[in-house]
C-alpha cells in the first residue's frame, strides 16, 4: 500500500475499534468491510517487513519461511473467524470438520508459494533488483 492509503485505513480501523469499545455497532457490511481492511492490512504488514528483512540478509531462508507460514495460518485463520463471527457463528463452538478442511485447504494453497517466493526474492537480491520493486506479489495479485 502507498503511505496516504495506508494511513488512511489505519485511521478507518481506529475508528471503528474505537466505536466498537464504546459500544457502538456496525451495520454488518459495514463491520464485514473494516475487518477485512483490518486483517489485509495486518497481512500486508506483516509480509512486507518478512520481505524487507530477507532481502537485506537480516533473516535467513529458514526464519523467512517459517515467519510466512506462520503469517499466513495466524491472518487466514484470523480472517476465517471474522467471516464466521458476521456470519452468527461461533467459531469455537460452530466449526465443523468441514470447515476446518476448507481453511485448512486455503492455508495450504498458500504455503504452496512460499519457496517460490523466497526464490523470487533471492533471485532479485542477486540480480539488484530494489526491493521496493518486490512490494508488488504476482500470487496474491496485488501490491503492498
Amino acid at each position: 500500500m502507498d503511505t496516504a492509503k495506508d494511513d488512511l485505513a489505519q485511521a478507518i480501523v481506529s475508528v471503528a475499534d474505537w466505536m466498537k469499545a464504546n459500544g457502538v455497532r456496525l451495520p454488518g457490511d459495514l463491520a464485514a468491510k473494516i475487518a477485512e481492511l483490518k486483517t489485509r492490512g495486518a497481512w500486508e504488514r506483516q509480509i512486507w517487513n518478512d520481505v524487507r528483512e530477507f532481502y537485506g540478509n537480516e533473516q535467513d531462508v529458514g526464519a523467512f519461511i517459517d515467519s510466512m507460514t506462520g503469517t499466513i495460518d495466524e491472518q487466514l485463520t484470523r480472517a476465517w473467524n471474522e467471516g464466521m463471527r458476521l456470519n452468527g457463528l461461533d467459531p469455537q463452538q460452530d466449526m465443523t470438520p468441514e470447515f476446518e478442511a476448507q481453511l485448512q485447504g486455503m492455508i495450504d494453497e498458500e504455503y504452496n508459494h512460499v519457496l517460490d517466493f523466497a526464490q523470487a526474492i533471492e533471485d532479485a537480491r542477486a540480480e539488484g533488483t530494489p526491493v521496493q520493486n518486490l512490494r508488488t506479489l504476482g500470487a496474491v495479485g496485488r501490491t503492498l
